[in-house]
Parts: C-alpha cells; sequence; structure tokens
C-alpha cells in the first residue's frame, strides 16, 4: 500500500516539475538557473542550463553547469532586499567568466586599472566607469579590489540578464528598454522616500548603496545605467542640466531620452530646459566620475566637514579640469577654511569660464571676488535644511541675517526668496526678489519669478512687466523658454494684450 502510494506521490511530482518546465520563460536567465537547480539531475535540468548558455552565447560544454553555482542570484535579482548579496564570489565569477569575458568594457582598459593614479592617467574613451567609482570610494587595497571584483560581477550579472533576453546585437533601443524592465520593473529602483532624500540625498548617488537599496538619486541610477551601458556596448549621451543628470541615445537624427528617476521614460528635451538653461550641457565619463566626488563633496559640507568637502573638490576637479562648477565651489570651501588666497584663485577660474549653457552665469564666484559674502555667509547659504517648517524657519532668520551682514550678496538674497516662498511668506518673497533684482536686473530668473507671483497675486500690470523684462533677455541669447510661453498664455487668458 505505501509502495504504491509512494509511486503516485513521485508521479504527482513528476508531474508538477514538468508543468513548471512549460511555464517558464525560455528566455529568461533567471528562470532558467533557477529551475536548473531544483532537480539538477533531471532531463529538464539539463535541458535548462543548454538553453540558459545558449541564451548567452557559445561557450564550452564544460560550462553549463557552472552556472547552478549562481542560483543564489535568482532572488537577489528580482526579490525583497532581504535576499540582497554582497557580490560574486571568485568562484562564480569564474562560474560565468566564458560569457562575461566578451562583455564590451572588457575591452577597456580601465576595467584593468588597480589604482587611481591608473585610473585618472587614462584617455575618457578607455576609463571604465564601475572600476573608477569603486576605486574612489574603496581604494585599491588588495582587500579593496577583492571588493571591487565582487561586486562588479554582480553589474555583469545584470549585463547577462539584459544580453539573455534581447541576444548579442541587439539595436540600441530594444536594449534600453530590456535594461528599463530589469532595472524598474524588476529590481524596482526607485527615488528615495521623500524623508530619506531630505536626511541624506547625496548618498543616494553612490553605485553600491543604489544597488544594494534599490534606491538612488539622478545621478546614482545613471551611474549605474551607464555601467551596464559600458558592459553591452550601448551608446549614450550625457547630459546634466542644473542639478540634474539625464541619458540619452542617438537613433539617426532622434534623441531617446532615458529619464532615471522616472522609470526610463522619454521625454521631449524641452522639458530640460528652464528660464535660465537654453542648452545641455554635454559630459564625458571622466566628468561623470567627477561629478559623484561633487556630490560626496556636497553631503560632507552640509554635514559640517569642509575639510573633507576641499578635498573631494580638488579630486573632483582632477576629472572636470577648468569646469566652472567645480571651480566655485572648490573656490567656496578653501574660502570657508581659511584659504582665502587659494580660494580667489579658483573663483577666477569660474568667473572666466562662465557656463555658456546658461542665459546668466551663477552669481557665487563673482560676489565673493568682490568681497559680496564672507565664509559665515556661504555657510549659512549652503547650510542643509528639510521641509520641516521649524528647519525653513531657522534658514530664513538665518537668510536674513546673511543679508543685513551682506546686503549685496546675490545667492543670500535668492536662498531668502525662496525660503519666505516655502513658508508662505509671497510678500516677504516678493520684496526679497525685488531687491535681487536691483542687484542684478539680467538675471531672467528672478523677473520669471517675480511674473508668477504678481500674476498669483492678479497683479497683472507689474506681471506683464516682469515677464516682457525676461522675455527680453532670454531673446537676447536666443532662447525662448517654454516655462515664458506658458505664463503669457496665462496672461492673455487674464489680462489680454494686443499681438
Amino acid at each position: 500500500m505505501f509502495g504504491c502510494l509512494a509511486v503516485v506521490l513521485i508521479a504527482v511530482m513528476a508531474t508538477a516539475q514538468d508543468a513548471l518546465w512549460y511555464r517558464i520563460d525560455r528566455g529568461s536567465l533567471r528562470q532558467l538557473v533557477a529551475y536548473a537547480t531544483l532537480e539538477p539531475t533531471s532531463e529538464q535540468a539539463l535541458e535548462a542550463r543548454q538553453q540558459a548558455a545558449l541564451l548567452l552565447g557559445d561557450a564550452p560544454a564544460s560550462s553549463v553547469d557552472g552556472l547552478e553555482l549562481i542560483a543564489p542570484l535568482v532572488p537577489w535579482l528580482t526579490g525583497p532586499l532581504s535576499s540582497s548579496v554582497s557580490g560574486l564570489n571568485s568562484v562564480q565569477r569564474e562560474a560565468i567568466a566564458p560569457w562575461t569575458q566578451g562583455l564590451a568594457n572588457r575591452r577597456l582598459k580601465g576595467y584593468g586599472a588597480t589604482s587611481i593614479e591608473q585610473l585618472r592617467a587614462l584617455p575618457v574613451e578607455q576609463v571604465d566607469l564601475a572600476r573608477g567609482l569603486l576605486l574612489e570610494q574603496w581604494g585599491s587595497t588588495a582587500e579593496a579590489l577583492e571588493r571591487i571584483s565582487a561586486y562588479e560581477g554582480l553589474l555583469d550579472w545584470m549585463a547577462l540578464e539584459v544580453l539573455a533576453q534581447v541576444g548579442r546585437g541587439a539595436d540600441g533601443p530594444t536594449l534600453i528598454l530590456a535594461i528599463n524592465q530589469l532595472l524598474f520593473d524588476q529590481m524596482h529602483i526607485r527615488f528615495p522616500p521623500h524623508k530619506l532624500a531630505e536626511s541624506g540625498i547625496d548618498a543616494f548617488t553612490s553605485l553600491p548603496l543604489v544597488v544594494d537599496s534599490r534606491r538612488g538619486v539622478c545621478l546614482g541610477v545613471s551611474c549605474l545605467y551607464l555601467c551596464l551601458a559600458q558592459r553591452l556596448e550601448l551608446p549614450l549621451e550625457i547630459v546634466t542640466p542644473p542639478g540634474h543628470i539625464v541619458l540619452r541615445h542617438r537613433v539617426g537624427d532622434r534623441l531617446i531620452t532615458i529619464e532615471t528617476t522616472a522609470g526610463g521614460i522619454d521625454l521631449p528635451e524641452e522639458t530640460y530646459l528652464s528660464v535660465n538653461t537654453r542648452c545641455l550641457h554635454r559630459r564625458n565619463i571622466r566628468e561623470v566620475l567627477g561629478l559623484a566626488l561633487c556630490n560626496e563633496a556636497a553631503a560632507r559640507w552640509g554635514q559640517g566637514d569642509l575639510p573633507a568637502a576641499v578635498a573631494l573638490y580638488r579630486r573632483a576637479e582632477v576629472y572636470m579640469p577648468q569646469d566652472p562648477f567645480v571651480a566655485q565651489f572648490l573656490g567656496a570651501s578653501l574660502m570657508g577654511v581659511g584659504q582665502g588666497r587659494e580660494g580667489r584663485r579658483w573663483l577666477k577660474v569660474a568667473a572666466d569660464h562662465p557656463d555658456r549653457d546658461q542665459v546668466h552665469p551663477l552669481p557665487l564666484a563673482a560676489d565673493l571676488l568682490l568681497g559680496r559674502a564672507d565664509a559665515d555667509a556661504i555657510a549659512a547659504v549652503f547650510a542643509p535644511t528639510d521641509s520641516t517648517a521649524a528647519s525653513l524657519e531657522t534658514q530664513r532668520q538665518r537668510l536674513q541675517e546673511v543679508v543685513r551682514r551682506c546686503p549685496r550678496f546675490r545667492i543670500g538674497w535668492m536662498s531668502l526668496a525662496l525660503t519666505q516662498l516655502q513658508l508662505h511668506r509671497p510678500r516677504e518673497g516678493i520684496e526679497a526678489l525685488e531687491r535681487l533684482r536691483q542687484l542684478d536686473p539680467d538675471d531672467p530668473t528672478v523677473a520669471h519669478h517675480l511674473a508668477a507671483l504678481y500674476t498669483q497675486r492678479h497683479d497683472l500690470p507689474r506681471a506683464w512687466q516682469e515677464l516682457e523684462r525676461a522675455q527680453a533677455i532670454t531673446a537676447r541669447h536666443g532662447h525662448d523658454p517654454r516655462a515664458l510661453r506658458q505664463l503669457h498664455t496665462q496672461l492673455q487668458q487674464l489680462s489680454p494684450r494686443q499681438l
């Protein structure tokens, strides 16, 4: 009797396994690998391993069995964060080596860099972004290099999953779709929750933290995307609207935008152009390394560790020489630690190389060179705040003291105006902006803010006056921003003017 029952149970289990085999996606590497570990000696398991190997391309027959060694990565790729792993060990890396050695980044000299000195000496076209980011973060000790290799193994495994879905030789749009599905649909990478972002937003640019936590800001997720793109030979353009980073892929005359903070959706270029931004600043891989260091510097500055911020801005400048963004913050931070002479030298670099993508240059460097602000004023402007009323009120009082002591400090007045508006004090915000306009009549952002605020308060004659001022400034630079067009349409409905 029991023997018959055992036979029945075996038959049921075999039938269930067969049913599962027919349900799995033959184009999914992770499903095939997972199935192969259920019953390693079965015919279906062998077929699953062979199919997985087929997806990845030609490889020695002996390497098929090695796929089982990476089975623990299957739940990590799409499972909960509790199933995270610290990287691929040397045995696992060797198991997938027949396929990873064909990844495009293996042709880069930067993939073999074992020190920051080697990394910095590379031409831009030879930089491996993942290796560069991890070397800058962890250093080049033997322990660090092993940790780097383990983490690169995770990136390799992610790239292999994409290749298994689309096949080698897939075109750019197909690769983008597959990467988007992996990162945003399967791994569920998202922007950090509001509270986490406020308390340490710059930390979420770290490549390991983005992968481990499945949370990242624009730069962090873009770095991960670029690391995969280098492995998959997907050419991407990198552009940086102020305070943001966007990836693009060019197909003939068409640009596909990859908005990494919104699931990789394709947005029109005009979305990223502000009143003061007339075109998007192109970046390269070396500059991305510098931007990552700048974000870390900003985090240290916000924590009050100004000497560490200075050191990080110096490291960033190696990758972004003569860049006005780096130069002005390096100069400002140097002044904050009492190195005014060198600080002014860097501020002069920023002032002499204004960002040509902007209608009106950021006035920080010029104001510091003219003596319109001191170290305490700089510290107050860049002091960390959150969205709570108490924090904003503290910042408002701090900034009021700044503009009292430094009445010609333009960044101080703009910061005060924006803080007043966050506290729902439009009248005080307008007063600060009006004072700023007297100091800087050529700033179109000030005129736009005033036009919008006067529109909200139904002071339509002044709204028209400020809008026309902003339009005149931008027109002189060949710029016709959408924000001004939209406000013009709104004012035409409220108070029509003859066209």
